[in-house]
């Protein structure tokens, strides 16, 4: 790609550009200090200074991901409530590859930041609670375990593609057709149809944008319970998020936009934000909460400390940015429809998002990577490697990931190819391609990972961990991906409205144990025991969490059933006869206990005069059945002892 030469407007000495994708940046002149956007300019014939806007990445450190393992991970996965997006067949299709090195402005902008800002906040968590959401943390974890079989992968991926020709292939023309079709079928199950996410009181050039709607979050009993799962990151978060935004209780923050804008690979990035409220704001409020009663009235635009605030649209949207001339300027001007164009490849994934969903993530992946270690906490480091690569890599030039809770689970990830002036270096149907080979492999690497690696300590951990194998792959199941001339989307509806929950605390609790493992060592294989034999033996010898709300009573006795490894029916015509019902609702607490506690449990909770239950056990069919002492009787079956 030939390089731009453009001038600064101020002294007129000039920078020279190696990507086209930077034109729309805001870049610092390293001569005189100007801060001016990149724009393609008529040609011109100075004395020119050599200025390089990036320096390339070094090759970023493999991390590793942790997994554990259910007795059957298929049928756990069958057994996931998954949406009815019915998955095309793969396709084959060529690729025309060039790498692509990210590029990185900053030296000076690095000298500048440190002069005006030395007690800069860090915003560590920001990106770091967001990447767990997006169950960032265990493709961190997993990185490095893949690398020797991902770099065999692709050697033959390219190998395959090279020899093939879209235009004399005619299963290729019809796979991207299906492919085509599936944005259709996406779109038919959208929650949401809101306008493209609002930049307005935004400064230009925002590296990464992420956007949370976070009243509407805490209303859901699903958003209740995902933050439930994240609990320990919470004061984190907001301690972090009131050091550079505000403190403002989330339940009524309609809207909360984050950018960040990064320049170095050793300074934080500097962070703008607009908080729009649900309602209307009281300036005395604003005083004490945002301002700390340092003045009586707000003012158009309030400086105080490293921030600057602009309250807009009567009262219910607060704009905040660094406090710099040139940012504040810029917020000024952003006031249009829109707002100021972020820079490419931004601007050109923004109108493909959605306000209304709960939480979108719009990025740059190769920035990620460049910029990790001043985005990331240092335990977070292998998420990036380990996400971009998931992500499609370095053929993606820009993402939007976004969640949608509600009734049930929806997942929308558009990841749009490196494009240059002559056309797109891989094409969006052989992206899809690999994008749907990692969605797949994603379980089984996780599920290697836990059984070979991973010890968890507790019976809780041990059972929810084991299980987020089989939850990866349901979301894997549950994907339905389509493309178009522009973007790659990846389309996840699991109907069920606990899945984000589910994978939230799958994530997390995986994602801190992976920081105790030392994936460095082979584990010796866990010596096998000798099952009980009897069912009563395995009840005794299952030791369970045995903590309940509101479960159905079928759902209770299936889990003591597998995790036993026993089974255990209903005789629903000795409930009917007694007033039960299989779904009766089961609220106790017994903390870790036995899978017999349990039963003993339920059946003690039903003692009622001539419907009592009770259990019969039939120990040829290793099977216990769940009756009343009436039908027994009459069955000619005893009671087992409880």
């Amino acid at each position: 790609m030939d390089e731009l030469r453009i001038p600064c407007p101020s002294c007129g000495k000039s920078l020279k550009v190696r990507d086209r994708n930077l034109l729309g940046r805001k870049v610092k002149c390293p001569k005189c200090g100007e801060r001016f956007v990149l724009e393609e300019p008529a040609p011109a014939e100075e004395e020119l200074v050599e200025f390089e806007m990036v320096s390339t990445p070094p090759a970023p450190a493999q991390g590793t991901s942790a997994q554990w393992v259910p007795d059957d991970e298929t049928a756990a996965a069958e057994s996931a409530a998954v949406g009815t997006l019915e998955r095309p067949a793969p396709m084959v299709a060529p690729a025309e590859t060039e790498p692509f090195v990210g590029q990185d402005g900053g030296v000076a902008r690095m000298k500048e930041m440190r002069r005006r800002n030395a007690k800069r906040r860090n915003v560590t968590i920001i990106v770091t609670v967001l990447t767990l959401i997006a169950i960032g943390g265990t493709w961190g974890a997993i990185a490095s375990f893949r690398n020797a079989q991902e770099a065999a992968r692709l050697a033959a991926e390219e190998a395959r593609r090279k020899e093939l020709a879209p235009s004399e292939d005619r299963l290729y023309a019809k796979g991207q057709k299906a492919l085509e079709h599936n944005l259709k079928l996406a779109d038919a199950v959208d929650p949401t149809r809101g306008e493209p996410i609002d930049l307005r009181y935004l400064p230009a050039g925002a590296s990464m944008v992420f956007h949370l709607r976070p009243a509407d979050i805490m209303k859901l009993d699903a958003g209740q319970k995902v933050l439930a799962a994240t609990n320990s990151l919470r004061p984190w978060f907001d301690e972090k998020l009131a050091n550079n935004v505000g403190n403002f209780p989330l339940d009524k923050v309609e809207e909360l936009t984050l950018c960040l804008y990064v320049f170095s690979k050793t300074e934080p990035p500097d962070v703008a934000a607009v908080v729009r409220f649900a309602g209307p704001v009281k300036k005395s409020d604003l005083v004490a909460t945002v301002f700390e009663n340092q003045i009586s009235e707000v003012p158009e635009i309030w400086t105080g400390g490293d921030k600057a605030y602009m309250l807009q649209e009567d009262n219910t949207a607060l704009a905040v940015c660094p406090n710099n001339p040139d940012y504040i300027q810029d917020m000024k001007d952003a006031t249009g429809t829109g707002g100021l164009s972020p820079g490419k490849p931004i601007e050109d994934v923004m109108p493909h998002t959605d306000r209304m969903r709960h939480f979108t993530a719009v990025l740059r992946p190769s920035e990620l990577l460049t910029y990790r270690e001043v985005l990331l906490d240092p335990a977070a480091l292998p998420v990036a490697t380990g996400l971009v690569e998931w992500m499609g890599g370095q053929d993606v030039d820009g993402a939007a990931w976004s969640f949608h809770l509600d009734r049930r689970f929806y997942s929308d990830l558009k990841l749009a190819p490196i494009t240059t002036a002559g056309g797109a270096f891989t094409k969006p149907s052989v992206l899809h391609e690999d994008i749907r080979e990692n969605y797949d492999q994603l379980p089984h690497d996780m599920l290697t990972m836990i059984r070979d690696y991973m010890q968890p300590k507790t019976v809780g951990h041990q059972r929810i961990i084991g299980r987020f194998p089989a939850m990866m792959k349901a979301y894997s199941v549950a994907t339905l991906g389509g493309v178009n001339d522009e973007y790659v989307q990846m389309t996840t509806v699991i109907d069920n409205q606990y899945a984000a929950p589910n994978l939230a605390t799958g994530a997390m609790l995986t994602w801190f144990e992976a920081q105790n493992t030392d994936f460095s060592k082979t584990v010796d294989p866990r010596p096998t025991r000798q099952e009980p034999q009897t069912v009563a033996a395995r009840l005794k010898a299952t030791k369970l969490d045995a903590d309940f709300d509101n479960t159905p009573l079928y759902e209770v006795l299936d889990f003591v059933a597998a995790e036993a490894k026993v089974n255990i029916v209903i005789d629903g015509d000795a409930l009917k006869d007694a007033g039960f019902t299989k779904n009766m609702r089961q609220k106790f607490a017994l903390g870790e206990a036995t899978g017999y506690a349990v039963v003993k449990q339920i059946v003690d909770s039903y003692q009622e005069q001539n419907s009592a239950m009770c259990i019969v056990v039939d120990e040829a069919s290793r099977t216990a059945t769940l009756t009343t002492k009436k039908f027994a009787a009459q069955k000619g079956q005893k009671p087992f002892p409880l």
